[in-house]
């Protein structure tokens, strides 16, 4: 049987990358996506149009889809020289958490992959280890900072099965 994979976020660079490759090499998942503004022209890959600012619109995806893996990729302004906004700042903790609550009421999830940044841990021109300190280099990295942790604390609360990773050098 194949597993369900939804990927959230994607429209854009890293959501969209995740959704070519699996498209690709999916002969043992089938592959969903969550999109707001325009549809990716990807074979193999079901689309839903979903406003992730509206709770009960992803809580009705996952309960139609039934995902077994989430991957969140989605944000709102990704960029290292965005400028303090409030709103920039709720919206993406309002996504995240919308995310979480919706995926509290699914038993058929067996992990959620919430998508961090290298840049949580600044710059450092030496190798960085899970264990270094983190100190966000920007506002961008400073939410993706907070909806790491305030994931983790959720994610004991609602017993979900919850990681965080922080990819480096992406590029394309």
């Amino acid at each position: 049987m194949k597993k369900k994979l939804l990927i959230v976020g994607s429209t854009g660079f890293l959501g969209r990358n995740l959704i070519n490759y699996f498209s690709q090499n999916n002969e043992h998942l089938n592959l969903f996506a969550a999109y707001h503004f325009k549809v990716p022209e990807v074979k193999n890959c079901l689309f839903y149009k979903c406003d992730l600012l509206e709770k009960e619109g992803i809580k009705n995806l996952i309960k139609d889809i039934l995902p077994e893996f989430i991957i969140n990729c989605a944000f709102i302004g990704v960029s290292s020289g965005i400028n303090y906004s409030r709103e920039y700042i709720l919206d993406n903790q309002k996504i995240f958490l919308n995310l979480l609550e919706a995926c509290k009421e699914s038993d058929c999830l067996k992990k959620i992959i919430n998508i961090g940044s290298s840049l949580e841990y600044n710059d450092k021109n030496i190798p960085i280890t899970e264990e270094d300190k983190i100190w966000p280099k920007n506002l961008y990295a400073a939410i993706k900072t907070s909806n790491s942790f305030l994931g983790n604390v959720i994610a004991k609360m609602f017993n979900l099965p919850l990681i965080t990773i922080r990819p480096f050098h992406l590029f394309g």
